[in-house]
């Protein structure tokens, strides 16, 4: 019996920096009209979501759940909790998900009937039963909903991603049509196109509900000018003939034998490293070698073999069109015997042997993860030296293909961690095939093959070397300044890949502060790839929901009681690492805060804010961060919680100030600040981009009001400056009517505020409330209000003050205009600017402006919106203003508004028909019912210091601010009706 050993000679390769990856520009740009980071960045409200009777129904039984809604559905996206108990179904998961779906969510009204079971799977520490949504005999695009049990099928998960009210439509698209758009819509050669028969349901985004079309599903196969092959998944509209959405699937980065490789990357040396699983031929009789490089034959020998540098799993071939691969005749061979290959350039180079040892190294670094996944256990071929492009290499289903050195580039087939790349798509594409769904964004298949290579070279540099002559370059790097979502999210692969890669690679760093950072990055790959079991995925600009659905599925695989609300043994490094790339769980918590008029000078202020939270159980301090306006020192109020209300007390100054203040939300985990209010009104933020934050206006009375009720004089400028040139939406002083998307979403105001009855400057009014949303917005240039002068010499230094609705968050381009404000000293000769910011606020929000009296006392102020149509499409740009007020320091100790504090008793609380109301004042005073979007739902006035009995039977049960306001001074407490 002969034993043989067979070794390649490969060398280390080393990179430097190159500032995305080795993708080139993509000629066909992806087309998705999914954008979840521009929702976040404008900050849009989903209070009504997390206070609809459906949750709070659900979390009043279940209150240690939380919940990340689906805006468009309205439907819990992934809500999550202490296991729950629940008999019905009895040991049969897939009939205990829909009664426990049926019973406990029923408000939601999810369609049950139309729900197909994807995938009833155990993988040892959770059962997972998935369904996707069938409508009218056609699938759903990227529907999905999950119940999660433990093992003895106890619910810690469920994901509710499905569609209600698809109306019945009528096909005006035929397939050859759909196929013909498709191709047209590629710039590059088109090979071949498929196309399937059976339609689609594909959700388009509205406002605040998905537009649901039929779609043609194609698959169009391009090559572009570089001869780098495409395969874009196009669904085209069949109404409208629409491309709605594209994505390129092709993914850009015994005996013994042994050949010299490179063991990383070509700068470092060359060694003798066996090869595994090679196809080895004796006496007509195929062998392969184990994982040392063994081969064993009964003969005693010598004998003579032909070894084919292909396997198991991997198929070496030379080129862009090469069938079979390099082949080496051994003569002579003797038991033991180490055979070495060595390269040459007529059968294999050193970039050959090197593919082939490391697509090795990955596929069985696999293994040791996903032991059951077979469908990686074939011989996938490998493309080394293609001359048909450069700088470049890429998986496309089949095969993983490197291009030969050329244009300043290495061969990518000499660097381990760009051949772990890109069979890691390979990984990601089969595992989630093999459990019944597909993987579909395209940011989390860059970042996640980068944690394959990273996981495997346990160091957080990609592509080392890649430069010709340049050791010290590189593809990527993990070590330095993190790519944040939504900030960094810039609509291509790699680049926002980055910011879940990254996430992955600090929580390695974070293990390391008390381990080795090998054993790190074994333990971050251990949760990497057992957290996969979750199949988090979503089409591209879906990012912000995928990469929550890591965390959370990082969190669960992590924990060992099946309750992530008391912890997880590595919650702290987990949520820490990912916080760092804006990844929360508390990202859509919300702060909901009235600020009070003035107050009064030396005196004790009550500052009360409520916390709407997603995931209550992890909700910690909060915070109120404030500095005298014109001023750089900051100082913060801790607010002690009481439930979800948190209150603190503001020691007043003895004189006259404005504050600009806003507040904090911090998780209890690492005491991360998670989100703000108002949206973005940090003052470390870029200028241009920050919300007007709140104000406090201490030791000053309001000595005259413009509430735009009366004629204005004729000083007044009024959307006719002579620089306007907006083609619509104009400055006028009238109610304004209100304007609304198709989908509901509030545009243009339709109250004043001094009233919420009365007039106001508004930009433009359309002829009537069904008019369409861009009927009467600002369109085409610039529209200004001018006020009339006002003297302020007669005040006692006197500030002024305005309240703004301004919105330019909706449309085919939201958040890219300009939203300014300037004063004049000089009656306009010169205007000095003091707002001018893009961030929308769809609401009242008041601002404060201090003159600056050494360029005179006598002002006017200049208010602009533009719709400049920045970028491609435009944005629906709304303004209005009311109630401009000039205020003076007081001439009383303390403010008129604040000598004694306003206060109440509400009982009972909770309420069910009837609650009383006493105040500790005399006077009149008006009570208001808001709900959680600041909505006026219930007033009336009450009068005397007696308990007044009030009827809410009417109201809808749920969560409630009785505010009440008398003489100028407010208190507002939270209530439930039940």
């Amino acid at each position: 019996m002969k034993r043989i050993l067979i070794f390649c000679s490969l060398f280390t390769l080393g990179f430097a920096t190159f500032a995305q990856d080795w993708h080139y520009e993509e000629k066909n740009k992806n087309i998705t009209p999914y954008h979840d980071s521009k929702d976040a960045l404008n900050g849009r409200s989903l209070k009504h979501l997390y206070t609809q009777t459906s949750w709070t129904d659900f979390q009043q039984k279940y209150p240690n759940w939380g919940v990340r809604m689906n805006r468009y559905t309205g439907m819990p996206h992934r809500a999550v909790g202490a296991a729950i108990p629940f008999a019905q179904g009895g040991n049969d998961p897939i009939a205990k998900a829909k009664a426990f779906l049926q019973q406990e969510l029923n408000g939601f009204q999810i369609p049950i009937n139309e729900l197909i079971v994807t995938r009833n799977y155990n993988d040892g520490k959770y059962i997972h039963v998935d369904f996707k949504q069938r409508h009218q005999n056609m699938d759903v695009l990227w529907s999905r909903v999950t119940v999660r049990f433990t093992q003895d099928l106890r619910i810690v998960l469920f994901g509710i991603d499905a569609h209600k009210n698809i109306p019945n439509t009528t096909v005006a698209i035929n397939p050859a049509q759909a196929k013909s758009i498709a191709e047209n819509a590629v710039v590059t050669q088109v090979l071949n196109t498929e196309i399937k028969s059976e339609l689609k349901w594909f959700p388009i985004p509205g406002e605040n509900e998905y537009i649901y079309h039929p779609v043609y599903e194609i698959n169009v196969h391009t090559q572009d000018d570089d001869v780098t092959p495409g395969n874009y998944l196009t669904y085209v509209d069949a109404i409208d003939g629409t491309v709605l959405y594209r994505q390129n699937k092709v993914v850009h980065i015994g005996f013994n034998v042994n050949a010299d490789a490179y063991e990383t990357n070509l700068y470092g040396n060359v060694s003798a490293l066996p090869l595994k699983n090679l196809l080895i031929n004796i006496n007509g009789t195929n062998y392969y070698t184990d994982l040392l490089g063994n081969v064993v034959e009964p003969s005693a020998g010598p004998i003579n073999a032909t070894v084919t540098l292909s396997g198991k799993y991997i198929k070496i071939v030379t080129g862009q069109s090469g069938t079979t691969s390099p082949t080496f005749s051994l003569t002579g061979v003797t038991n033991n015997a180490s055979q070495t290959l060595t390269p040459n350039t007529t059968t294999a180079t050193i970039r050959h042997f090197t593919c082939y040892y490391h697509a090795n190294e990955i596929h069985d670094f696999m293994k040791t993860k996903f032991p059951s996944l077979t469908a990686m256990d074939n011989p996938l071929t490998a493309r080394v030296d293609r001359t048909d492009g450069n700088c470049n290499a890429f998986y496309n289903g089949t095969s993983i293909n490197f291009y030969t050195t050329s244009n300043g580039c290495n061969a990518f087939s000499q660097i381990s961690d760009v051949m772990y790349h890109e069979y890691g798509h390979g990984i990601n594409y089969e595992f989630y095939n093999d459990q019944g769904g597909s993987f579909d964004n395209g940011a989390m298949g860059e970042g996640y093959s980068d944690v394959w290579a990273m996981s495997i070279i346990k160091n957080g540099i990609i592509g080392p070397g890649y430069q010709i002559g340049a050791a010290n370059s590189y593809i990527r790097r993990y070590d330095g300044s993190p790519k944040v979502y939504p900030q960094h999210l810039v609509g291509e692969v790699h680049a926002d890949g980055e910011i879940i890669a990254g996430a992955w690679w600090d929580y390695a760093v974070n293990l390391s502060a008390t381990m080795p950072l090998d054993q790190a990055v074994d333990q971050m790959s251990d949760l990497f790839t057992e957290s996969q079991y979750g199949l988090a995925t979503g089409p591209d600009g879906n990012e912000g929901q995928v990469y929550f659905d890591i965390l959370i599925d990082a969190l669960t695989y992590d924990d060992t009681d099946n309750n992530i609300n008391n912890g997880t043994p590595n919650i702290i490094a987990i949520t820490k690492a990912f916080a760092r790339h804006g990844i929360t769980i508390l990202n859509n918590t919300e702060v909901l805060h009235e600020p009070t008029a003035q107050v009064g000078k030396g005196i004790t202020h009550s500052v009360v804010a409520n916390v709407i939270a997603d995931f209550p159980a992890f909700v910690g301090d909060l915070k109120m961060f404030y500095r005298k306006k014109g001023t750089t020192i900051l100082d913060s109020l801790p607010l002690t919680p009481t439930g979800s209300t948190y209150t603190g007390n503001f020691a007043t100054p003895s004189t006259a100030q404005v504050y600009e203040y806003y507040f904090a939300i911090y998780d209890n985990i690492n005491n991360n600040q998670n989100s703000t209010s108002p949206y973005n009104a940090l003052f470390s933020t870029y200028l241009y981009n920050r919300n007007i934050p709140y104000h406090l206006v201490v030791g000053y009375d309001v000595v005259y009001t413009e509430n735009f009720e009366n004629t204005l004089n004729a000083n007044w400028t009024i959307g006719n400056a002579s620089n306007d040139n907006a083609t619509a939406g104009k400055w006028i002083v009238d109610i304004p009517l209100a304007s609304k998307t198709t989908q509901g979403d509030t545009v243009q105001t339709g109250k004043d505020h001094t009233t919420g009855s009365g007039k106001c400057a508004v930009t433009a009014n359309a002829s009537s409330v069904n008019s369409s949303v861009g009927s009467a917005d600002v369109d085409n240039g610039r529209t200004t209000l001018i006020t009339e002068e006002f003297d302020l010499s007669t005040y006692n230094n006197a500030i002024l003050s305005y309240w703004r609705w301004y919105s330019n968050a909706q449309g085919s381009n939201p958040a890219k205009d300009y939203w300014r404000v300037y004063i004049t000293y000089n009656n306009g000769t010169s205007w000095t600017q003091q707002i001018k910011t893009s961030q929308a606020e769809v609401g009242w929000h008041r601002n404060i402006i201090m003159p600056d009296y050494t360029k005179g006392n006598k002002v006017r102020l200049m208010f602009v919106a533009t719709d400049s149509s920045q970028g491609s499409g435009g944005a629906l740009v709304e303004a209005a203003i009311d109630d401009i007020q000039i205020l003076e320091i007081s001439k009383s100790g303390v403010g008129v508004q604040d000598i004694n504090a306003l206060s109440f008793i509400l009982y009972p609380n909770p309420a069910h028909h009837e609650v009383s109301i006493q105040t500790n004042h005399i006077g009149n005073t008006k009570v208001q019912f808001l709900d959680l979007l600041g909505n006026i739902v219930f007033q009336k006035n009450i009068s005397g210091n007696t308990a007044t009995k009030v009827d809410v039977s009417r109201l809808t049960k749920g969560i409630y601010f009785v505010k009440l306001e008398c003489d100028g001074k407010t208190s507002i407490q939270k209530m439930t009706i039940e």
